[in-house]
């Protein structure tokens, strides 16, 4: 681009395999633009109406969108952070042979030293974006996922009564639930209610600071970690590993299959597990910190239907975003432990809502399958996502091994 990162105007040129319909909605629709775009989006998507997109590293940027005219133009304003002043965005689509021919033009470019660095970060931007948006519509898949390393971590919330139980003088960070088999956090010696508080020496505050350091970063390079292991300060190397990528089928039943043969596994080793357990068993809490099975076997029930509520906002792409984590309310767990009553009726509950997840899968509107994107999002969770469930299942064993000891 050269010389054309100096003027007031950017201008970019895709030809995308989709229909101009399909490419529309991936600048108008907040679910669709999270899946190239941004690590969060908002967007009412009229003349007038509000545009947001935020990024792991810090950078935001929002306007509105002054220009709405479906499957031919989207025009938004545009005020990034620490940008001198707004600027502006059109996306010109035209239909060709079955495919869109994009135009995207950033103009407004103010002129003078304040400006050059961030016409060569939009720049820099917008190459990379497309780029990516070219994959995700092409093939479904988003790059920065398939390409990042991992740490091989199952993350869970801290608060202050929980700090207090395992010891550690901290409230922030991010502590580990587990460490997943023949990855790197596991063969650094990590493990499980250690907190993670710092990354390359930068304070760890959530789970953006982490997705942030290590994006630039590729298998089989090494982060500096600290963290807390009950009082105790540590400072562990460890490697990263490559995330291996499963492939998601190509439609809704053979998604939902596969699916059905995950749980099936689990929910063997889950009956192995609870195989001769007793309701006195099942209530048993060693502490106040700590779970019953029964209380187990609610969390999993949650878990199961948020899956559920996801799958049916992803269906009709209306995502609902989330400020991390979130925390495990003690009250909903409670109340589902007050209401069920007994360790089989819950069981049953979890059971019946694995199988409702399945044939949800299986029933949802073969047109979600045309935003690759979001179905593949949707595959790739429920194909890889195999570690809450196997996590809580130790966790489960170590109950009952301590209900039977204090008999």
């Amino acid at each position: 681009m050269g010389d054309e990162i100096q003027s007031d105007e950017l201008r970019y040129e895709r030809v995308l395999q989709e229909m101009p319909e399909e490419v529309f909605r991936m600048f108008t629709n907040a679910t669709a633009m999270r899946e190239w775009l941004s690590d969060r989006a908002s967007a009412d998507p009229r003349p007038g109406g509000y545009f947001y997109a935020g990024w792991d590293s810090g950078y935001y940027t929002s306007g509105e969108y002054t220009v709405v005219k479906p499957y031919d133009e989207v025009s938004f304003t545009w005020q990034g952070r620490n940008e001198p002043a707004c600027s502006q965005v059109r996306v010109l689509l035209e239909a060709q042979e079955g495919k869109t021919l994009l135009t995207l033009i950033h103009s407004a470019l103010g002129e003078g030293e304040a400006w050059k660095q961030v016409r060569r970060e939009i720049h820099d931007g917008w190459t990379a974006a497309l780029d990516r948006l070219e994959q995700v519509m092409h093939e479904g898949s988003d790059p920065r996922v398939t390409e990042r390393p991992v740490l091989g971590i199952v993350f869970s919330n801290l608060d202050p009564d929980l700090a207090e139980h395992i010891g550690v003088p901290v409230t922030y960070g991010l502590r580990i639930d587990e460490t997943i088999e023949g990855l790197g956090a596991q063969e650094a010696g990590l493990k499980k209610d250690d907190i993670i508080v710092e990354v390359n020496g930068k304070p760890v505050q959530d789970i953006g600071v982490l997705r942030s350091e290590l994006r630039d970063r590729k298998a089989g390079d090494t982060v500096s970690l600290v963290v807390y292991r009950g009082a105790e300060k540590l400072p562990i190397d460890m490697k990263l590993s490559r995330l291996n990528i499963p492939k998601v089928p190509d439609n809704l039943t053979a998604l939902a299959r596969e699916v059905e043969k995950i749980y099936q596994k689990e929910d063997a080793e889950l009956d192995r597990v609870l195989k001769g357990v007793s309701e006195e068993e099942a209530s048993f809490k060693q502490s106040d910190h700590d779970w019953s099975v029964k209380e187990i076997i609610a969390h999993l029930i949650h878990g199961e239907r948020e899956n559920q509520y996801w799958l049916s906002e992803m269906a009709v792409s209306r995502e609902s975003t989330a400020d991390g984590f979130g925390d495990n309310l003690d009250a909903h767990v409670q109340a589902t432990v007050a209401v069920y009553g007994t360790f089989d009726a819950l069981r049953e509950e979890f059971n019946r809502s694995r199988k409702e997840t399945v044939a949800l899968i299986e029933r949802l509107p073969e047109t979600f399958t045309r935003h690759k994107g979001s179905y593949w999002k949707v595959g790739y969770f429920f194909l890889w996502n195999k570690y809450h469930v196997s996590g809580h299942i130790k966790q489960i064993q170590q109950a009952v091994a301590a209900a039977r000891e204090k008999k």
